[in-house]
């Protein structure tokens, strides 16, 4: 019985909670990665306002049948780091974003493309990696460190 009244406690506690009070922002920031973004060549970004964000991912969702929706980002306090690796003729590649380091009125952003290593199995198809990743505002200076490693 008292398991029975701490289940239908629980339960109206989270029917009490709207889940729609997250639905457009998560607690946690953006952090995507994947092999198969429309932007085919190689690039990096720092967006810094909506506006600029929603139009980037348009371009990197525009072959997806699913349209997925923008995904939120509170530019008040954060930008989005973008990266790029364009036309990779196998599977295997990624890219990862370190966090930038920030140094008075720039920053450093350390970018690592993975690559395949020798002898490992992969899929024989073009593919187009790509992260995006939410950090705090960042100066207007922004470099970019470049750095392939095999897998």
């Amino acid at each position: 019985m008292k398991i029975l009244l701490l289940l239908a406690a629980l339960s109206a506690f989270a029917s009490g909670c709207s889940a729609d009070a997250t639905k457009d922002k998560p607690i946690t920031p953006l952090l995507l990665t994947g092999t198969n973004s429309a932007v085919r060549l190689a690039r990096q970004m720092v967006v810094r306002d909506a506006k600029a964000f929603e139009a980037l991912w348009q371009e990197h969702v525009r072959n997806n049948p699913m349209k997925p929706e923008t995904p939120y980002v509170d530019f008040k306090l954060y930008d989005v780091v973008a990266v790029f690796a364009g036309s990779k003729p196998t599977g295997g590649y990624s890219v990862e974003i370190a966090q930038p380091v920030v140094k008075g009125k720039s920053a450093t952003i350390a970018e690592t493309i993975y690559k395949p290593g020798p002898g490992m199995m992969v899929t024989q198809a073009f593919t187009y990696p790509y992260a995006m990743r939410a950090v705090r505002k960042l100066p207007l200076k922004v470099e970019f460190k470049v750095e392939t490693k095999a897998k």
